[in-house]
């Protein structure tokens, strides 16, 4: 920085292209901002490698950038990609030092480097081709920089291309409407327009004014080839179609792209969906001056905008962004016409429509119009370094006279502050004393309160300590208690067991006598089957000697009632299985419902134990044991329940087979000896029952398949079943 002899720099960035945007599909442009100030690129078709070739310069003065670096102020430069509206979305950023920077005299202006930097804050999709810049940052002395315009002699017509580049004079003139809209801007901005040659650099004075340098025109022009146009814009009515475009405090610019000076007006409208509402007297009124053959492409390429804002309080909210299209003035040579602009939200959504009336009018050569100047110079103005250095001076003066007046008010506006600080303070001190004394005695009551307050907590304490001992008596009583009874109930379980254990050796015992009292039947049957078989050899003898008829059919009715009756033997015996097998099945059960039954006792006697006190728990083991002892009396009369049925079932196969007389007197007897262990009055009736049916059976008139003798057969099983 030592060796840039003037006061004032320029800070230089060369944006010369960049790699690694296969993905990006739209246009792009680079923006850099330092200490606030942005300046921007051109914007460039979507290309892999683009070239933007641009050199963005900031004027800065030496101290202030000197600060900058120190204060490690960077420049931020992000990437845009442009989407349709002039949406504008981030790609990526980058922050370059200004450290970093090159610094060059007047000799060394082109011998700047320049590195490839990578993009922060990418996309996912967009880290795998890893976009790159290649950027030159470099400061420079104001005159090596600079382009000595001043010294060269141009026409009449050169003077219009200064050399920051070939501009032209543009101005709005902004009418206040009657209906009570505020108008924010209410002067005549003239700055100038570019041209459609290529830009090479941009360059801004002390951060704030932006000026663009493109190539100098070789061709010569007339004075009168520039003329002055006015661009009428004048908004007719406005219709909603979303419910965002319906509220109650709007305003509505108008902008150019290259003017940071915008028109706003604020009108008061009642609106509904679909309604349109006529607008009085608001628009803009815009100036140009250009070429004749020139005038289409500078509307085309740089149209105005119309901007609607949502004004809440002090905040201002962008709901639509709208071009102006000048492309129907030049259709059929139409200075005016009047169109319907679509208003879209910032989602590219359809919220309304604007008719708009445009109007271009050709007031003629420039030069005419300014008669009282007719060799007015159309560049840019140049001012004196004289004249600065005394205004500067002034101006300081004046800031040193404002900063003793403003020392000497501020000395007694401190003066008077402190005076009434203190009066303040004064009171509050007072206030604070009756406090201090007011809580003083609060405390005393507070420390009398206290002291009987701990000698009640030491008389609790003892009385608490007196309980304790007796808890801790009574838990231990408690303790011995539980134990106790669940000995007890321990002792019982296992005495309960064993009765059962005993109960099922004897169902066992049982089991196996009725087992052996089956094989006994089938020895039995078998021996039946062989006399079966001797008769019916017996009757192949018979029959083969001299028999009649009838004795034969007598000998064939006697084996089909043998055979009836060995096949009913055989039914019941399978059926006296399956008895058994379910009577078996059921003492299992019955075991292990009164197994779990037990254990759930014992758990919930434990729990009760634990939870209770002591005279809920004396009472629900009183109520325990009872309900013990039901218990151990429903399964007492349970087991003798089930003790005579399966003695019936040893018993009731002989009263199934049906055999002649001689048969039947021995299963009779059989199930009388099996009779006499049940019931009087059963076995007086069952006894009835048998005699008669071999009473009947004797007489030799009645066979098993007769309707009584099955009668009395099922009431005998219905008897020995219950």
């Amino acid at each position: 920085m030592e060796e840039l002899a003037n006061s004032d720099v320029r800070v230089v960035l060369n944006i010369k292209e960049g790699k690694g945007f296969e993905q990006i599909l739209l246009p792009t442009l680079i923006v850099a901002t330092l200490n606030g100030h942005s300046l921007e690129t051109d914007i460039i078709e979507p290309n892999s490698n683009p070239e933007y070739d641009h050199d963005l310069v900031w004027e800065v003065d030496k101290n202030r950038l000197r600060k900058m670096r120190s204060g490690q102020v960077p420049l931020k430069i992000e990437c845009f990609a442009v989407k349709s509206n002039d949406i504008k979305e981030k790609l990526g950023y980058l922050l370059l030092s200004l450290r970093s920077a090159q610094v060059f005299a007047k000799s060394g202006i082109d011998n700047v480097k320049a590195n490839w930097h990578k993009l922060s804050g990418l996309k996912s999709e967009l880290k795998i081709h890893k976009p790159e810049l290649l950027l030159a940052l470099s400061i420079h002395d104001l005159e090596a920089t600079s382009i000595n315009a001043q010294s060269e002699n141009y026409s009449e017509i050169d003077c219009h291309r200064n050399p920051a580049g070939d501009f032209r004079k543009y101005g709005i003139q902004i009418f206040n409407p009657p209906n009570g809209c505020n108008n924010i801007n209410k002067h005549t901005l003239n700055y100038d327009l570019i041209r459609d040659q290529p830009v090479k650099a941009t360059y801004s004075h002390s951060v704030d004014t932006l000026l663009c340098q493109s190539n100098i025109d070789n061709s010569s022009k007339s004075v009168e080839a520039y003329h002055c146009y006015y661009l009428n814009i004048l908004l007719i009515a406005i219709k909603a179609i979303s419910s965002k475009l319906i509220i109650p405090n709007m305003e509505i610019r108008f902008h150019h792209p290259k003017t940071e000076v915008t028109s706003a007006f604020h009108p008061k409208i009642l609106a509904s969906l679909g309604e349109k509402v006529k607008l009085q007297n608001i628009g803009c009124k815009l100036q140009f001056i250009s070429a004749k053959d020139e005038i289409k492409q500078l509307l085309l390429n740089f149209p105005p905008k119309i901007s609607i804002y949502k004004v809440e309080g002090s905040t201002k909210t962008c709901i639509s962004e709208s071009r102006i299209n000048t492309k129907e003035l030049f259709c059929q040579n139409k200075m005016e016409y009047q169109y319907n602009i679509p208003l879209y939200d910032i989602e590219h959504n359809n919220i309304g429509n604007l008719d708009v009336m445009l109007n271009l009018q050709d007031y003629g050569p420039y030069y005419r119009i300014k008669k009282t100047i007719p060799n007015e110079n159309l560049g840019p103005p140049i001012l004196d370094d004289s004249l600065a250095y005394k205004i500067v001076d002034e101006l300081e003066t004046w800031k040193e006279r404002q900063m003793e007046i403003f020392k000497v008010e501020l000395k007694k506006k401190e003066d008077r502050h402190l005076n009434l600080l203190s009066q303040e303070w004064q009171k509050h001190r007072e206030n604070l004393e009756t406090k201090l004394a007011c809580s003083v005695e609060q405390c005393k009551m507070l420390a009398n309160s206290l002291n009987n307050a701990t000698e009640d907590l030491r008389t609790r304490r003892l009385k608490s300590l007196e309980k304790e001992t007796r808890l801790i008596k009574a838990n231990e009583d408690l303790q011995w208690r539980y134990d106790t009874k669940l000995h007890e109930l321990k002792e019982s379980f296992q005495m309960v067991q064993e009765e059962l254990m005993t109960k099922i050796d004897a169902l066992e015992k049982r089991k196996t006598a009725l087992e052996t009292q089956t094989e006994q039947l089938s020895t039995e049957n078998e021996k039946l089957q062989l006399l079966v078989s001797k008769q019916s050899e017996e009757l192949e003898t018979y029959q083969k000697g001299s028999l009649t008829q009838d004795q034969t059919a007598n000998l064939l009715q006697e084996l089909k009632t043998l055979e009836k009756k060995l096949q009913n033997a055989q039914e019941s015996k399978s059926f006296f299985k399956e008895q058994w097998a379910k009577a078996v099945r059921e003492i299992h059960r019955m075991k292990m419902e009164h197994q779990q039954a037990i254990q759930v006792q014992i758990k919930n006697s434990k729990e009760e134990l634990q939870n209770l006190d002591l005279e809920e728990i004396l009472s629900a083991d009183s109520t325990a044991l009872t309900n013990d002892q039901i218990l151990l009396n429903e399964i007492q009369k349970e087991i003798d329940v089930i003790k005579p049925k399966a003695y019936l079932i040893e018993k009731d196969v002989y009263s199934q087979v049906f055999t002649p007389s001689s048969v039947g007197s021995k299963i009779s007897q059989n199930a009388n000896k099996s009779i006499l262990k049940r019931s009087d009055e059963q076995d007086e009736r069952l006894q009835t029952l048998v005699e008669e049916r071999d009473s009947l059976l004797k007489t030799g008139s009645y066979t098993i398949d007769d309707t009584v003798i099955m009668k009395l057969n099922n009431e005998i099983r219905s008897l020995m079943m219950k």
